[in-house]
């Protein structure tokens, strides 16, 4: 997966990342599959902080990341985390 999410455009790379959040929106019933949402958008988001594409943009990152670790630890909904992105 590494390499294919490389050759995408920024733009696509933060697309992938909202699918997740919004597939854990969707999964808000089912904790399971709530965290494992989560999961992969920080997983994402950590796999891009790796890609020099990004290396202007660092603190978006790293501000999403710290975002989506509130919600995976319970100390914000998800639906607040998606009004402040």
């Amino acid at each position: 997966m590494q390499n294919t999410i490389f050759k995408l455009s920024k733009y696509k790379q933060i697309l992938n990342v909202a699918s997740e959040l919004l597939r854990a929106k969707e999964w808000s019933n089912n904790q399971e599959m709530f965290q494992a949402s989560l999961e992969r958008a920080l997983g994402l988001v950590d796999l891009l902080l790796t890609d020099p594409k990004w290396q202007d943009n660092y603190y978006f990152l790293l501000v999403l990341r710290e975002e989506i670790s509130k919600v995976y630890v319970k100390k914000q909904s998800i639906a607040d985390m998606l009004k402040v992105l």
